[in-house]
């Protein structure tokens, strides 16, 4: 009935996981129906129980960190981050927060555009033992798992 197993190269863009989605379906309900199941059975908080499912080959469709390129920060310390995006309108640096319907991310703060699709700005990190990550909206913002690459405070 629905495409359980989905191939990887599916999940490179939207296009094409809804293209695969979509080419079984019979009616816009089927089509609704495909989408959930996949939601249900393929999404958790942790994308790396789903090895299927490869966050980081999605991530380098979607941005370049330009610095810095070390993923090791030092606590309490004040970083520049500097990221080309290939494909979000915006970007967000936070770190995870929980509220009652989900894990979130507390942001630290946004990193502005110069025009050039690269976005910019100075951050203040938490204390040590902290995993900082940065997300934009080709990810939905501000959902935890939807992170686009993940730093850490020592």
């Amino acid at each position: 009935m629905y495409k359980a197993k989905t191939p990887g190269s599916c999940l490179l863009s939207v296009d094409r996981l809804a293209s695969h989605f979509c080419s079984v379906a019979t009616s816009d309900l089927e089509k609704i129906r495909a989408f959930y199941f996949w939601v249900c059975n393929n999404i958790r908080t942790n994308v790396k129980k789903f090895p299927k499912f490869n966050a980081d080959s999605v991530a380098k469709h979607i941005c370049d960190i330009l610095e810095p390129k070390d993923y090791e920060i030092s606590a309490k310390s004040t970083i520049s981050f500097k990221i080309r995006s290939l494909k979000s309108k915006n970007v967000m640096v936070g770190v995870p927060g929980e509220e009652s319907y989900g894990s979130r991310m507390d942001k630290l703060g946004d990193l502005k555009a110069d025009g050039e699709c690269v976005f910019f700005g100075t951050i203040k990190m938490p204390g040590p033992g902290k995993t900082v990550y940065i997300s934009g909206s080709a990810a939905p913002p501000n959902v935890f798992w939807s992170r686009l690459y993940e730093y850490v405070t020592k």
